[in-house]
C-alpha cells in the first residue's frame, strides 16, 4: 500500500475520533509486519555495534521508539511483527530462548501500551510531533510503557540467575531510561520520515541548521572525551549544550529538533560506551544513567519548546489568515470602516473606498460626527442618530446625507455596533460605511424616469393596461378607464372580473381585451396580435386591435403582460373601402387580361398569317427572278452577237438587279425569321468564334492582308446560333468597308462605356457621318453607293435585332474615312 493511501486512511479514522487505523489486506498486513521486524532487527544491530559490550546493558532502546512509532500509525495489527523483531534480536544478543522470549515480550509490550495512550491523548496522528500536547503524550507514552519493557527484562534477567540481585536496581534504571529515551529520541524522526516532513525550507536555514547542529555535537563531545578528569560541579559544563538547542528549538520546527537529538544521543551514547565520561561518575552504569537523564531532559525541552513555538507561529498564521479574512470581507461589503471612542468622538476612518470620507480625515477625526459642520447640516438625521448611540444600540442601512469640501452632497449608508471592553464597560462604536451616492442618484433616476413614463402612458390617446402573473392591474392610463368605464374606481390589485363584478357589469362585455389569449403570454414573449369587436359602455360598437406582449423578470420568465388596445374602426372602415376598390381594379384586370389574351391570340393568327405570306412571297417572287435571270444570261450567252454592245450591257443590268432583287427578299426573310426566335442562352466564347469567322473571310480572300485583334477571354452567357449571326454581319461590314484602306485593321474586344462592360469592333475603313446613325439600323438604308460598297442595307438591322432580343443594345461611333466601331451588349 502507497503510504499517501495509508495517511488518508489514518487523516479519515483521526476525524471520527483518533482511535481508528487504516485498513489492510492481510497480504499487505503481513508484509508490513515482516518489514517492521526487518527494521526493528536492523536498528538492534545498530545498537549492538555502538554498545559493543554483550548484554551487560540492552542495546534494544533504538527499535523501541520505531515500534512505538509503527504501532501509534498503524495500530496493534503490527505487534507480530514487533515480536518477531524482537525475539531474533535478542537471541543475537546471546539470551537463551527462554530469556529471549520474556523480554521479547516485555519490548513489545512496551511500544503497544505506550501507542495506545498516544492515540488516547492525540486526535491527529501527524500532530504528535508538533504539538506541546503531542509532545506531552509522547514523553508520558515513552515512560510509561518503558516500565514494563524494564520491569519484564530484568524480571526474566532475574529468575533466569543471569542478573545478581545486586545489581537489579541499577540495571532496572538503566533499562527503563534507555527504552524511554528510545521512544523520546527514535520515534519524532521515524514520524518525520514516514510523513516526509521537511527538515529545512532554505539554503540559508541549511546553514544555520549545520551551525548550530554542529556546536551541539562539537559541545556534547568536549564534556565526554575530555582529557582532564572533571570534578563533580564541573559536571555542569554539559549544560552548555542546553543554549545551543534552546536555539535549535526556537528557530526550526520538531522534527528538525527530533534529528538533531537522535545525532546527539548516538554521539553520547557510543563515547559512553567506548570508555569516555570518567570523569562524571565512576562506573560504567552512573555514567549511562547520567547520559540518559540528561538526553531526556534536553531532547524533551527542545522539543517542547520547538512544538510550543510552531503552535504559535502556526496560531499566528492563523489569525493572520483570519484577520485577513476579516478585511476582506469588510472590503468587498463596505467602502470603509470607522471607529468612535466612549465619547462618540471619531478615532477612526480607513478602508479602499474611503474616497471623499477620507479627504476629510482632518476635519472630522477627533470630533463628535454631529459636531462637524459638513455633517451637521442634516439636523433631522444626526437627532435620531445622537439618541441611538446615546442608548448604546447597535444600528443598521442608516442613510447618511453630507457634503464635501466642494459643497456637493453625498449619501452614506452607516452600519455600527457598541464596543465593550473586559469589564463590560461601553468603549466607543466601531462600523462600516459605504458611499451610495451613485444608488440615491440612480433611485432618483429611475423615479423621474418612471414619472416620463407614466406621463407619456396617460398621453397615450390608446388604453393600455399592465397586469402581474396573476393577472392584476398594475397600470394603466386614462383611456383604459374610460373605454372600461371604471374612471374614478380603485381598479389596482384587481382582476378584470373582480372590477366588473363590483361595477356590475360582463367582464367580456365591458372589457374589449378580456378574451386576449391569457395562456398564450404565458408561453412566449410575444402573445399575440389579433382584432375585437365590442360595444363600449357608450352602446356604440368598435373595432380594437389588441398587442399583447409578455413581461419578462430577471430570470427570463414571464411575469406578467402589458396590453395594447387600439381603436381601428375608422381603419377598418378604411380598409373595407379600399378592399371594395381593390375588388374592383381586380376585376378591371381580369377583363383586360381577358381582352389581352384575345389580342395575342390575334396577334399570333396575325403572326402565322404573315409568315405564310412571307414564305408565300417569297416563293411566288424567287419564280419569276429565276426566269428573269435565266433566260438574260441565255440571251447573253447566245444572242451576244446580235444584241451589239449596248444589248448586252442591259442584259447584265437585268441579271444583275434580278439577283440583287433575291438577296433581298433573302435578308428580308432572315429579319423576319431573327424577329421571332427564342433566344436559348449558353455559354460562348465570342474570341474563339470572332476568330474563326475572320479565318474563314481570309480564306475567301487570300489575297487581302487584314491585321486583325482579339482580345481574349470575351466570355458571354447568348444564344449561339443569333450571336454567329451577329458577329457575321458586323465582321463583313469591317472586311467590306477597309477594302479601300491601304493597312486595313480589324479590332474585337471589351471596353467600358457610359459604366457598362460592353463588346465591340472595331475597323479603320471608310467610317461614316454621324449625323445619319440614325439611318444606320433601319432596313433598307444605306450611307454608302450601292456601286462602291455591295450590300442589301438590313444586316445592321439584324445585329440590332439580335441584341433586342438579348435584352442589350447596339451603339455606333464614325467619323468619315476614320474608321468605325459598334459597341453590343448581349444582357
Amino acid at each position: 500500500m502507497r503510504r499517501e493511501t495509508i495517511d488518508t486512511n489514518v487523516s479519515a479514522a483521526s476525524a471520527r475520533g483518533g482511535r481508528g487505523f487504516p485498513a489492510l489486506t492481510p497480504l499487505r498486513l503481513v508484509l508490513f509486519n515482516l518489514g517492521l521486524a526487518l527494521g526493528y532487527l536492523a536498528l538492534a544491530q545498530v545498537g549492538l555495534a555502538l554498545a559493543a559490550v554483550g548484554k551487560e546493558v540492552s542495546p534494544i532502546w533504538l527499535p523501541i521508539g520505531l515500534a512505538g512509532a509503527a504501532l501509534f500509525v498503524l495500530g496493534p495489527r503490527l505487534a507480530p511483527g514487533v515480536l518477531l523483531g524482537a525475539y531474533v534480536a535478542n537471541l543475537l544478543n546471546g539470551y537463551s530462548l527462554a530469556e529471549a522470549l520474556g523480554i521479547s515480550l516485555g519490548d513489545t509490550l512496551s511500544p503497544l501500551l505506550g501507542a495506545l495512550i498516544m492515540r488516547r491523548l492525540v486526535v491527529e496522528p501527524r500532530e504528535l510531533i508538533h504539538t506541546v500536547r503531542g509532545i506531552w503524550a509522547m514523553t508520558l507514552a515513552g515512560y510509561g510503557g518503558a516500565l514494563v519493557s524494564a520491569s519484564a527484562g530484568v524480571a526474566v534477567l532475574r529468575i533466569s540467575g543471569a542478573m545478581p540481585a545486586s545489581t537489579v536496581g541499577a540495571a532496572w534504571l538503566t533499562w527503563w531510561l534507555g527504552d524511554a529515551l528510545g521512544v523520546l529520541i527514535v520515534a519524532p524522526v521515524v514520524l518525520t520520515w514516514w510523513y516526509r516532513e521537511t527538515l529545512v525550507h532554505s539554503r540559508a536555514q541549511a546553514l544555520e541548521l549545520a551551525m548550530v547542529a554542529g556546536c551541539i555535537l562539537a559541545v556534547g563531545a568536549y564534556v565526554l572525551a575530555g582529557a582532564a578528569p572533571l570534578s563533580p560541579e564541573q559536571v555542569l559544563y554539559a549544560y552548555m549544550v542546553v543554549p545551543f538547542m534552546v536555539w535549535l528549538g526556537l528557530r526550526f520546527p520538531t522534527q528538525t529538533v527530533a534529528v538533531v537529538n537522535l545525532a546527539l544521543t548516538a554521539l553520547f551514547i557510543r563515547l559512553i560506551l567506548a570508555g569516555y565520561g570518567t570523569q562524571i561518575a565512576s562506573g560504567f552504569k552512573p555514567r549511562m544513567e547520567f547520559v540518559h537523564g540528561f538526553l531526556a531532559i534536553t531532547a524533551f525541552s527542545a522539543l517542547m519548546l520547538a512544538a510550543a513555538v510552531g503552535e504559535r507561529r502556526k496560531a499566528q498564521a492563523v489569525l493572520r489568515e483570519s484577520e485577513a479574512r476579516f478585511r476582506t470581507l469588510t472590503a468587498l461589503s463596505s467602502d470603509w470602516y470607522w471607529e468612535q471612542d466612549r465619547d462618540f468622538r471619531l478615532t477612526r476612518i480607513d478602508g479602499h473606498g474611503a474616497g471623499r470620507v477620507g479627504a476629510l480625515n482632518a476635519l472630522v477625526l477627533g470630533h463628535v460626527p454631529w459636531e462637524v459642520a459638513h455633517f451637521a447640516a442634516e439636523r433631522e438625521f444626526w437627532v435620531a442618530q445622537r439618541a441611538r448611540q446615546e442608548a448604546h444600540l447597535p444600528f443598521q442601512d442608516c442613510m447618511l446625507p453630507w457634503r464635501d469640501k466642494d459643497g456637493a452632497k453625498h449619501y452614506a449608508r452607516l452600519a455600527g455596533e457598541p464596543i465593550v471592553d473586559a469589564r463590560g464597560t461601553f468603549a466607543g462604536y466601531r462600523g462600516v460605511g459605504k458611499d451610495v451616492t451613485a444608488e440615491i442618484a440612480a433611485w432618483q433616476a429611475v423615479q423621474v424616469s418612471e414619472r416620463r413614463l407614466r406621463t407619456l402612458i396617460d398621453a397615450m390617446p390608446d388604453p393600455v393596461v399592465m397586469k402581474d402573473e396573476a393577472e392584476h392591474w398594475i397600470v394603466c392610463n386614462d383611456a383604459a378607464l374610460r373605454v372600461a368605464g371604471l374612471e374614478g374606481a380603485e381598479w389596482r390589485g384587481h382582476t378584470d372580473a373582480e372590477l366588473m363584478r363590483e361595477a356590475g357589469r360582463d367582464v367580456v362585455r365591458a372589457l374589449p381585451w378580456a378574451t386576449c389569449g391569457e395562456q398564450r403570454w404565458r408561453d412566449a414573449e410575444n402573445c399575440c396580435h389579433c382584432e375585437r369587436q365590442h360595444v363600449g359602455p357608450d352602446g356604440v360598437g368598435r373595432v380594437y386591435e389588441l398587442v399583447c406582449n409578455a413581461l419578462i423578470d430577471v430570470a427570463g420568465r414571464p411575469a406578467g403582460r402589458i396590453t395594447l388596445c387600439r381603436d381601428i374602426t375608422r381603419l377598418k372602415a378604411a380598409e373595407q373601402a379600399q378592399q371594395r376598390q381593390i375588388d374592383e381594379i381586380r376585376h378591371l384586370n381580369d377583363d383586360l387580361e381577358s381582352r389581352v389574351s384575345q389580342r395575342t391570340a390575334a396577334l399570333e393568327a396575325a403572326n402565322r398569317e404573315l409568315e405564310a405570306f412571307s414564305y408565300s412571297v417569297s416563293h411566288d417572287l424567287r419564280s419569276p427572278l429565276r426566269a428573269l435571270d435565266g433566260f438574260s444570261q441565255v440571251l447573253e450567252e447566245d444572242y451576244r452577237a446580235q444584241l451589239g454592245p449596248d444589248g448586252a450591257d442591259y442584259l447584265r443590268r437585268i441579271r444583275k438587279a434580278s439577283q440583287r432583287m433575291g438577296d433581298l427578299i433573302d435578308d428580308l426573310l432572315d429579319l423576319s425569321r431573327i424577329s421571332r426566335s427564342q433566344v436559348k442562352r449558353a455559354p460562348i466564347d465570342l474570341a474563339a468564334l470572332a476568330r474563326q469567322m475572320f479565318d474563314e473571310l481570309q480564306d475567301a480572300e487570300p489575297q487581302r492582308r487584314i491585321a486583325c485583334e482579339i482580345a481574349p477571354n470575351l466570355a458571354v452567357q447568348a444564344d449561339p446560333g443569333l450571336v454567329r449571326v451577329l458577329l457575321d454581319n458586323l465582321l463583313r461590314n469591317a472586311w467590306k468597308f477597309t477594302r479601300e484602306t491601304p493597312d486595313a485593321r480589324i479590332e474585337i474586344g471589351r471596353a467600358e462605356r457610359d459604366g457598362k462592360s460592353m463588346f465591340f469592333v472595331r475597323d479603320n475603313g471608310v467610317g461614316f457621318d454621324m449625323d445619319h446613325a440614325g439611318r444606320l439600323f433601319s432596313p433598307f438604308n444605306r450611307l454608302h453607293a450601292v456601286e462602291r460598297f455591295e450590300g442589301s442595307g438590313i444586316g445592321l438591322a439584324i445585329v440590332q435585332r439580335i441584341a433586342q432580343l438579348h435584352g442589350g443594345n447596339v451603339l455606333a461611333e464614325s467619323a468619315p474615312e476614320r474608321g468605325a466601331t459598334f459597341y453590343f451588349t448581349l444582357e
